[in-house]
């Protein structure tokens, strides 16, 4: 046991918590647009079956025959764009407020872009989506804020009014959405599981597990709000 704390503490004195959540920070950007930069490779690699898609669900349908495929040519590239500069923007840190609301955007209009709106488990993806965005937008304007204090504070996170602004930032009703829309798709598969289950009957099965890491995920988001 003695050997094992020295260890511990060898490591505690060598590794900066700093550098370690920063590192962190960076890697859960990349885990909330990831779905982002997927999306974008995927409409890449398949741009004529896009381009097919957009066809088939009727965009340019009111346009003269050649602007049509025309604009159903265009409109997978402009997806392809959209994602990627709003990717880029966050994790470049160029502008990630500005790239975090850009992927806001492109995935509210995301189910309508492909005529899934009567598609509920499709729409709830995308709240959720949504909701991880609005989570780290409140993260970023907690970050801008600090900054603008420490620069013009010397160091110093200014006045007492001004440190309540930036802690209202970090928990603020954009915060509080945001939690609740990223919990939109596991409450709802909890409770299709639960009234599938219950309408199915029988004794409890390999799901209720499932229902309860459902409950307590979302118990714990809105618990931190």
């Amino acid at each position: 046991m003695a050997a094992l704390a020295t260890v511990l503490q060898a490591i505690d004195e060598r590794v900066s918590l700093k550098h370690v959540h920063r590192r962190l920070q960076a890697f859960a950007r990349v885990l909330i647009v990831g779905t982002f930069m997927d999306d974008a490779l995927r409409v890449m690699c398949d741009y004529r079956g896009q381009a097919a898609t957009m066809k088939s669900v009727g965009w340019g349908v009111s346009l003269p025959p050649g602007s049509q495929a025309a604009v159903q040519s265009l409109m997978p590239s402009v997806f392809i764009a959209t994602q990627t500069i709003g990717v880029l923007l966050i994790l470049t840190r160029l502008a990630p407020q500005a790239g975090c609301l850009v992927l806001v955007a492109w995935a509210g209009v995301h189910p309508f872009m492909y005529a899934q709106q009567k598609n509920l488990e499709f729409l709830l993806e995308s709240v959720t989506i949504i909701g991880g965005l609005l989570i780290l937008l409140t993260s970023e304007r907690a970050i801008a804020t600090r900054e603008r204090l420490l620069s013009g504070g010397g160091g110093v996170l200014g006045t007492p009014a001004e440190q309540k602004e930036a802690q209202a930032n970090e928990k603020n009703q954009l915060l509080f959405a945001g939690r609740l829309m990223l919990c939109a798709v596991f409450v709802y598969y909890s409770v299709k599981m639960s009234i599938e289950r219950a309408l199915l009957g029988g004794p409890i099965n390999h799901e209720d597990p499932i229902h309860a890491l459902f409950a307590l995920f979302v118990l714990l988001l809105l618990a931190r709000a």
